[in-house]
């Protein structure tokens, strides 16, 4: 199982600081997920965000998939996390309105 000890939950009611996680030395072949998790996903704004993140990490040589994660009431974090960590090396996330 993938080790998603580097992941803090925006909803949780109790965390404990943890460093920033270490960047990847080389994107090249990297499989990184562009999360939309906005409010307001019909406005677009978090596709336009991520739009700019591939743009400037494929340049790096990263292969990109998209995901859509609701920002309230979706699947446990946890859940959700290991799942994204499976099929990826490194995510960008859109988050807010």
């Amino acid at each position: 199982m993938p080790d998603i000890s580097q992941l803090v939950s925006p909803m949780a009611e109790q965390f404990e600081h943890r460093s920033p996680v270490t960047p990847l030395a080389d994107l090249r072949n990297a499989r990184v997920a562009l999360v939309d998790s906005m409010l307001n996903p019909k406005a677009g704004w978090g596709q336009a965000l991520l739009d700019g993140a591939e743009a400037t990490l494929g340049e790096r040589g990263a292969e990109f998939g998209r995901e859509r994660r609701k920002p309230v009431g979706g699947d446990p974090t946890d859940e959700w996390a290991d799942n994204i960590a499976r099929q990826y090396r490194a995510a960008v996330i859109a988050v807010g309105d």
